[in-house]
């Protein structure tokens, strides 16, 4: 037989494996490490199905009354809710957002180079498979607008979990002159929400 039988395996987990003969005694920690060694299923760990539920055994301290009494006592569940001044709200928004608020230029690096004549695997790796000759970075002027729509009220409100109305209120009455780019920036009449 070229394999490794199922009741050698069971006999291991049960420790009832026979003895071996007198002349192989003194070599039965290397006889079973060489049976071992040979590739068996039966060896092998059951697999088992990871995604169905487990039961979770619970302690019996859970029967007991005074465990119930407690857990009455700190299981409770408790809402609040907090009113805020709309209108205190918004203006702090809008101050906060015009002294704070600063939109840079959109800006772009163009770099070129030449490949080395002579590169190994570890240049290439370190990043050093490439002569840079040149690198030139520029400001995006170009305007920005597009066809895409973006719900941007609809993202902040989700966010922040401040209604619409707040957040389009918010956003109109910041000041327009928040960066150094505004030319290339959509203004924000284009948040009115289509129909």
């Amino acid at each position: 037989m070229n394999a490794v039988t199922e009741a050698y395996h069971d006999a291991k987990k049960k420790n009832t494996l026979a003895d071996l003969p007198s002349d192989l005694a003194p070599y039965s920690v290397q006889v079973f490490q060489l049976i071992d060694s040979v590739f068996s299923e039966a060896a092998l760990p059951g697999i088992e199905d990871d995604r169905k539920a487990k039961f979770n055994p619970t302690n019996k301290n859970l029967e007991k009354a005074e465990f119930k009494a407690l857990w009455d006592r700190i299981n409770q569940k408790a809402a609040y809710t907090v009113h805020f001044d709309s209108n205190e709200l918004i203006k702090k928004s809008v101050n906060a957002l015009d002294k704070e608020l600063w939109v840079a230029k959109l800006q772009y690096t163009i770099q070129k180079g030449e490949q080395l004549n002579s590169v190994s695997y570890e240049s290439i790796k370190a990043g050093q498979g490439f002569e840079l000759k040149e690198n030139q970075t520029d400001e995006f002027s170009h305007s920005i607008y597009s066809e895409v729509k973006y719900d941007l009220i609809g993202k902040l409100a989700a966010d922040t979990l401040l209604t619409r109305r707040t957040i389009a209120e918010i956003l109109s009455k910041i000041t327009e002159a928040v960066s150094t780019g505004t030319e290339s920036i959509p203004k924000i009449s284009f948040l009115k929400r289509e129909p």
